[in-house]
């Protein structure tokens, strides 16, 4: 089922959606932003499949498409990389076209999939980043993640939810 927020609807991906849009093959009845899928997408989109063959639906933990509310346009998308472990760590990543940078919709998605992680049980959701992209450092501390550590070409964040 879709999620929207205030002016993004995060649509949770099929398989057969997923292997379409890692082809790039637009149907009809889509806008895609120019740009879309991005690259790092593509990649998140393929091992989506791959798990979905695998171990079958994850979702919600699985990947959506981020859409413009007001024009339907896909603009980018946020993946998990599959459902929580046994102790409730999962991770994700996200990324939005260039012409939709700037604007706050990655916080917007972000913080939509930080609760949709939460609602859907993990406790702890992680991401990376990479040290020069202070971009999407700043999306991910403003919605609510903080840094855990920087190694090498990575840097770390995750929220922790608390449980009673």
């Amino acid at each position: 089922m879709d999620v929207t927020t205030e002016r993004l609807t995060l649509h949770p991906l099929t398989r057969d959606e997923a292997v379409a849009r890692a082809d790039a093959n637009i149907p009809a009845d889509e806008r895609w932003g120019t740009g879309y899928p991005v690259v790092d997408q593509r990649s998140a989109l393929t091992s989506f499949v791959e798990m979905w063959d695998e171990v079958g639906d994850t979702r919600p933990f699985g990947v959506y498409d981020v859409c413009e509310r007001e024009t339907g346009t896909q603009v980018g998308g946020v993946a998990f990389f599959g459902p929580p472990s046994k102790d409730g760590v999962v991770e994700f990543g996200y990324g939005l076209v260039p012409g939709a940078r700037g604007r706050g919709y990655a916080k917007e998605a972000v913080s939509e999939a930080l609760r949709i992680a939460r609602d859907a049980g993990a406790r702890t959701v992680k991401a990376t980043t990479t040290p020069d992209n202070i971009a999407s450092q700043a999306v991910m501390l403003r919605a609510g993640m903080r840094e855990v550590r920087r190694a090498g070409r990575l840097v770390y964040f995750q929220v922790d939810f608390d449980r009673v």
